[in-house]
């Protein structure tokens, strides 16, 4: 019995070490190591189709918009003008006492408009980055379907929105898609005492920053963001 099983184990032996000569000796091995200069680069994905040709066949693709400009968001994460941020970045950026724009925006809803939103606030960015005299404001943007709490602290329902910030305070809601010459205008009332745009609604101001009646002193020049630094800073007060 004894010997049986000695050469059960024998013949056992060589089986394996037959099969080992036969995998070195160019039969394919079942398993290959991922470190192995042996791994597919182009692997079978499923039915007998190579990974290379599915993707022939179903190419990936940008949204196209209803304009007909591609939306590309992932892109856009890349090689972006507008910073977009966290709930947990927000206090760095909203209590400071330099301007803020924020754009809240939603990635698939309504997804033509929050992109041209977005490129036309950023081409008005561009505008002040270019400036030699003047500081650009900052700009942001949330995303109102990942940052809800944040959204919903902001008072925002509805996308796209621009907010015009100043310290921690919210001087105007744009709801309405402005373009970027309209928007160049915007900032350059809110940040840079220019004339009104004739857009603005007084009544969506927010209190500490309503315009008073236009007046001119003696020199000609323009009084009523004088009235404004004075209402802020005794709303400050």
């Amino acid at each position: 019995m004894r010997m049986i099983l000695m050469a059960a184990v024998m013949m056992t032996r060589r089986r394996r070490r037959r099969s080992r000569d036969e995998s070195g000796n160019g039969r394919k091995k079942t398993v290959v190591e991922e470190e192995s200069p042996n791994w597919p680069l182009d692997a079978d994905v499923g039915w007998g189709i190579r990974a290379s040709e599915y993707f022939e066949q179903h190419p990936i693709k940008n949204v196209v918009g209803e304009d007909g400009v591609e939306i590309d968001w992932e892109g856009e994460m890349d090689d972006n003008w507008v910073k977009e941020i966290n709930c947990l970045e927000w206090e760095s950026f909203a209590f400071h006492p330099s301007p803020l724009i924020v754009l809240v925006f939603e990635r698939y809803n309504r997804a033509t408009d929050n992109w041209k939103v977005l490129k036309e606030l950023e081409k008005a960015i561009k505008v002040y980055l270019g400036a030699k005299d003047r500081l650009p404001p900052r700009t942001v943007k949330i995303d109102i379907n990942i940052e809800r709490d944040l959204a919903y602290a902001l008072k925002v329902r509805e996308c796209p929105q621009i907010l015009f910030l100043r310290g921690n305070k919210i001087l105007y809601r744009e709801k309405e898609i402005r373009t970027a010459d309209e928007l160049v205008l915007m900032i350059a009332h809110f940040y840079y005492n220019a004339k009104k745009p004739s857009w603005i609604n007084d009544e969506a101001l927010s209190p500490p920053f309503q315009l008073k009646p236009r007046t001119e002193n003696k020199e000609g020049n323009c009084i009523y963001s004088d009235n404004l630094r004075a209402q802020a800073s005794t709303k400050d007060m």
